[in-house]
């Protein structure tokens, strides 16, 4: 109809080899957006059913472009907070891990993937433990675009350690 584009062939008539190269140009167009689409959907849904949060910032550290739903599980902190605070959730470490984290951003010139274990106090008072790895991405020349990370909540695995530690 008028919104798959037809218009044109409606308005002012064309060569019949010219309609089927149109209506197949269109019909591929619609196909690319369909598919663009559901890739869209699906990356969504696996970022939400990821144990912790996914993001996405414009260098080791700074500011976040995009963060996952789950920083409101991870840090209690929701991610509109996450985004707009200038280093996300690492802005919540406690004082005496804050050293990691600024080793982090000095080992970030490397341009290499980097893990870190850190403890932070959310809003609420509680305390976690944070295993968080980032990475950068590359442009084509090799350049950095940008870094996406994940970080997850460790404090159980952390307290079991230091369990373990004590025996």
């Amino acid at each position: 109809g008028l919104k798959g584009g037809a218009d044109g062939y409606l308005v002012e008539p064309i060569a019949p080899e010219v309609l089927v190269a149109t209506v197949g140009a269109l019909l591929r167009a619609r196909r690319a957006e369909a598919a663009a689409s559901e890739s869209r959907r699906a990356m969504e849904v696996l970022v939400q059913n990821l144990p912790g949060a996914a993001y996405r910032c414009d260098r080791v550290g700074g500011q976040l472009t995009f963060v996952s739903g789950r920083v409101v599980e991870l840090a209690g902190i929701s991610p509109e907070h996450a985004a707009s605070a200038p280093a996300g959730w690492w802005d919540l470490a406690v004082p005496e891990d804050r050293g990691v984290l600024e080793g982090g951003r000095q080992r970030a010139v490397e341009h290499r993937p980097l893990e870190f274990t850190y403890c932070i106090r959310r809003p609420d008072g509680e305390v976690r433990w944070i295993w968080d790895r980032v990475a950068p991405v590359r442009a084509e020349n090799g350049s950095v675009l940008f870094w996406e990370g994940f970080a997850t909540d460790n404090t159980d695995q952390k307290t079991a350690q230091d369990v373990i530690a004590r025996e």
